[in-house]
């Protein structure tokens, strides 16, 4: 045999081992490549439950009572028993104060956001005159000292009757109306409703006849008015 033809037997035969190498290396990598690999086990993270800031606390009546005692009354006074308000989340205890004039029944009312106590007088014997001793709209029910609701409107309780306050014909004094430098001489009566300073609770707004709306609105308690003169 030629040393040639013995030379191309060798080359051949190279050939045909690396190809068959490669072939191997290709089924070993694709088996690599679908071996299942186990995940690891990540811990499991339980979440604190939400709370949500906007809901208020609930005040027990043992609670209240303790912010009652320590604002409304002092020595020889006493508090009733607690009763709830759900509208306006407030607690009323009947208050026996040594300062109650005739005719009022205070309460202590204790506000469960505000966590503070002021005193209700509660005076139903001063409704106004020519009523016939009854109370008959919004205006005299706050002025007889009875509970107000935050309502809207607002709505104040007398002897188990409701009096709804009439807002929708009175007008809120705008910012520009109070800068008025000077008001026209024109006689356009309104009944204003006017805060007071207070002295000494209850504290409730009066009504009073302007000349005008401008007249009403530069005064700075008038809170706001209703066309025409007032007629209580």
């Amino acid at each position: 045999m030629s040393s040639k033809l013995i030379i191309a037997l060798v080359f051949v035969s190279l050939a045909i081992i690396i190809s068959i190498a490669w072939h191997i290396d290709d089924l070993n990598n694709n088996r690599s490549r679908y071996i299942p690999v186990d995940e690891p086990d990540y811990p499991v993270v339980e979440l604190e439950p939400s709370v949500d800031p906007g809901l208020p606390s609930v005040m027990t009546e043992s609670e209240a009572k303790a912010i009652a005692e320590s604002s409304c009354i002092k020595g020889g006074e006493a508090l009733g028993i607690g009763v709830y308000n759900e509208i306006t989340k407030t607690w009323w205890f009947d208050a026996n104060l040594n300062t109650a004039k005739k005719g009022c029944n205070p309460a202590c009312v204790v506000s469960e956001a505000a966590k503070n106590a002021e005193i209700n007088w509660r005076c139903t014997g001063a409704i106004p005159s020519g009523s016939g001793g009854w109370i008959t709209d919004f205006e005299e029910c706050v002025a007889a000292g009875n509970p107000i609701l935050k309502s809207n409107p607002a709505q104040c309780v007398a002897n188990g009757q409701i009096f709804i306050e009439q807002v929708e014909k009175y007008t809120v004094c705008s910012a520009e109306s109070r800068k008025a430098d000077a008001c026209d001489d024109i006689f356009n009566p309104v009944c204003a409703t006017v805060e007071i300073q207070c002295v000494k609770a209850p504290c409730n707004p009066v009504k009073q006849t302007f000349s005008n709306a401008c007249e009403a609105c530069v005064n700075p308690l008038v809170k706001n008015y209703a066309a025409g003169e007032c007629t209580k």
